[in-house]
């Protein structure tokens, strides 16, 4: 070791080199004495070993004949299986040649279809052509037409609409000379009565100053009799009746007004209040707008009317005014979808809980829309809100209104651009 690594260090030197040939010449030597050994053995090996080593070779003979029957068994299963593949290998063939003929046919088809289809497009697109410059000519025409029926349309409705609230407030005037006449009637009965009575009190009270005798001292008794008799029969009852008349229009009471103010109690926190709660507005946050403030009167109506003022040159201002329903009211809003009926500013579009997502076009534009006084009236006996725009025109707004129990004034606000003040006195006190 200590020279070869020395012959590493300096291949170079004669010395070194021919010890490494020497190292090289024993390594040599050690070798073939070791096959030597290994062949003297393997030619004269020991009855154990021999003994092993034919063992060794028997297991190995019935391993090999094993393999060897595997061996015919896969190759007999080989041959099955080529013979299967190759069957299969026609069939292929076949559904291929069938394929590929039925591939040709649908081709030929498609082509002609295809070919059928090409001229029929033409066809087609010259129609079309035709038919859209006749749409044009017909746009053009008919714009003008539409826009004038458009407006004739509207203007009839709300003619329709104005006329059927003048018929409806006609027929309560009719309804109400009715009764008038009715009452005239029965007193004109009783006056009669009365008359009659009268008359016949007359006849008596001559009878008896004929049959009584003139005497000094009866005739004042007759006197007084007569007097007495003519007082409380003759005029008393006139006078009664005259009275109750004329009382009737100076001691008659109207029913007491409810309060017109808002509850602030019930109302949104987001909200401002002014001139005794009968002023409201939403006041301003960072919070994006939305119908998240609702405000509701403090008692129920079937009348009242409001004062909508928005800030001039804004576009915002929108909100939501009607009746709704106190026990499903929600401060937080959305009120117009889920509670009651409602007008939409400066839209002028109707929502309920019945039309939420499709609303109700009014047709209904403000000539001052920064500031406008509505009116909302609900008739119990025929179902219906009205809605009258600043004391001009009147519009059905909802009808069948299917709810008994009382109806509050509500606003739901969407940004603070607006404010609403609720009046003394409806349109309908007036």
């Amino acid at each position: 070791f200590f020279l070869q690594y020395f012959c590493e260090l300096a291949p170079e030197c004669d010395i070194w080199t021919q010890a490494q040939q020497a190292i090289n010449k024993d390594r040599e030597l050690q070798h073939k004495n070791f096959l030597k050994q290994r062949v003297a053995k393997l030619t004269h090996p020991s009855h154990s070993e021999r003994e092993k080593y034919e063992g060794q070779l028997a297991s190995l003979i019935d391993a090999n004949r094993k393999q060897c029957d595997e061996l015919k068994e896969c190759h007999q299963k080989h041959a099955a299986l080529q013979h299967f593949i190759s069957q299969k290998d026609d069939e292929m063939v076949k559904r291929e040649n069938k394929v590929s003929a039925e591939y040709e046919t649908m081709k030929k088809n498609l082509t002609s279809e295809l070919d059928t289809s090409k001229s029929l497009n033409a066809i087609n697109t010259i129609k079309i052509n035709h038919l859209e410059a006749q749409l044009k000519n017909l746009e053009e025409t008919s714009g003008l037409k539409y826009e004038k029926l458009h407006k004739e349309h509207t203007a009839a409705i709300s003619r329709n609409n104005y006329l059927e609230v003048q018929v409806k407030s006609l027929e309560k005037k009719i309804d109400e000379l009715a009764k008038q006449i009715q009452e005239q009637k029965k007193l004109m009965e009783k006056i009669s009565n009365l008359s009659s009575k009268n008359e016949k009190l007359e006849e008596i009270i001559n009878d008896l100053k004929t049959k009584i005798p003139q005497s000094n001292v009866s005739t004042p008794n007759v006197q007084k009799m007569s007097s007495s008799s003519k007082s409380p029969d003759l005029t008393s009852p006139i006078d009664r009746f005259g009275g109750r008349m004329s009382g009737s229009n100076s001691n008659s009471k109207l029913p007491a007004k409810s309060r017109r103010a808002w509850d602030e109690q019930s109302s949104s926190y987001k909200l401002a209040f002014a001139n005794e709660n009968k002023t409201i507005s939403k006041v301003r946050t960072q919070e994006m707008s939305d119908y998240n403030s609702a405000a509701i009167a403090v008692d129920p109506v079937e009348s009242f009317t409001v004062q909508v003022s928005r800030l001039r040159g804004n576009r915002d201002g929108m909100l939501m005014i009607g009746f709704c329903k106190k026990d499903t009211f929600k401060v937080e809003g959305f009120n117009y979808n889920t509670s009651g009926w409602y007008l939409n500013l400066p839209g002028c579009t109707l929502y309920s809980p019945e039309q939420a997502m499709d609303h109700f076009e009014t047709g209904v534009r403000f000539e001052d829309d920064c500031n406008c006084l509505l009116t909302f009236s609900f008739d119990r006996n025929k179902k219906e809100i009205s809605i009258n725009f600043d004391r001009k025109e009147t519009i059905l707004a909802f009808g069948n209104v299917q709810w008994t129990g009382a109806l509050y004034p509500a606003v739901d606000f969407y940004d603070s651009a607006t404010t609403v003040t609720l009046m003394d006195e409806s349109f309908t006190d007036l």
